[in-house]
């Protein structure tokens, strides 16, 4: 009995979220970022349920008990899990505010004219009318009026512009500007602040902010590249304390050898960026090493006197 009632309830539910789930199945079968085996994975199980030639044994666990609806609803909700999240999201969305593919296609059914005929009686009027709605009609005339202006540019608006802040996998690296679908833009990438709307002015604006940080990369390297030939050409002398045998009352340290440089030779230089090994802890002359720049590695001669 209890299994019975578990049963039910599944059906009922399934039953419930048939019109959500056939209209976002239809939405993700036409949407071409879903992955082509997952389309035919569907069709492969709705065409296997429909098929005269198969019965499924009635003492399989509750699929055996299934009705081919029931067992097509599961089917739908395997391919909806299957989809990428981010494009079961987007379509979510536009079934919401009525928006999707569905509803511009049923929209677009409610407007074509019925043959003359049979089709024109007046109980085959009043049955589409009933499953599809009125179709609007213009002032005064008897035929479906015109597409509405802003669903005529909603139609015409397929994709929009954006330029990507940062990588997208399988989409785009930062500084792309492509055109996406105007659901996938408004749902996914501006939310995350993935992409911007590539206007001319943004467009603009970007290809500056990238023109000064290349003028900057550029002068970094060309301002290494000059402290390395002036290093070349100078050695460094500092003065410690030293007991018997020139050992140092302890080390020469990178903080030590920036400031003796800025001193001696006015060259300003970070001490994260001077690298002292092996350890200074003797008189005598010493090299080290300097990393100016990611393509730029100096040495400097270190003379180390005893005070």
């Amino acid at each position: 009995m209890a299994a019975m009632i578990g049963r039910t309830r599944f059906l009922k539910r399934l039953l419930l979220d048939l019109p959500r789930n056939l209209k976002l199945a239809y939405c993700l079968w036409l949407d071409p970022r879903v992955p082509v085996r997952n389309k035919a994975a569907l069709g492969a199980a709705i065409g296997l349920i429909v098929t005269p030639y198969v019965n499924l044994p009635a003492w399989i666990p509750v699929v055996g008990e299934m009705d081919i609806l029931a067992l097509s609803l599961i089917a739908s909700r395997l391919f909806i899990g299957a989809a990428p999240d981010y494009v079961v999201a987007e379509q979510e969305a536009l079934i919401k505010r009525r928006e999707s593919r569905f509803d511009r296609d049923v929209e677009a059914g409610r407007r074509i004219p019925a043959p003359r005929g049979r089709a024109d009686a007046p109980h085959l009027r009043r049955r589409r009318s009933r499953l599809l709605g009125p179709a609007p009609r213009t002032g005064d005339g008897d035929g479906p009026g015109p597409l509405n202006p802003r669903r005529r540019a909603d139609l015409r608006s397929d994709t929009v512009k954006v330029l990507f802040l940062q990588e997208v996998t399988g989409t785009a690296k930062p500084g792309d500007v492509k055109e996406v679908s105007p659901g996938f833009a408004r749902n996914y990438l501006f939310p995350k602040r993935l992409a911007v709307v590539a206007d001319d002015k943004v467009v603009e604006q970007i290809r500056h902010r990238e023109e000064a940080t290349r003028r900057r990369a550029e002068k970094a390297l060309t301002d290494a590249r000059d402290i390395d030939s002036r290093l070349r050409r100078i050695t460094v002398t500092l003065y410690a304390k030293a007991g018997e045998g020139g050992r140092l009352f302890g080390s020469v340290t990178n903080a030590d050898i920036a400031q003796q440089l800025k001193r001696e030779a006015g060259i300003d230089v970070d001490k994260r960026k001077i690298e002292v090994e092996p350890p200074i802890r003797s008189l005598g002359p010493h090299e080290v090493t300097l990393n100016l720049h990611a393509e730029v590695t100096a040495t400097l001669r270190v003379v180390v006197a005893a005070k």
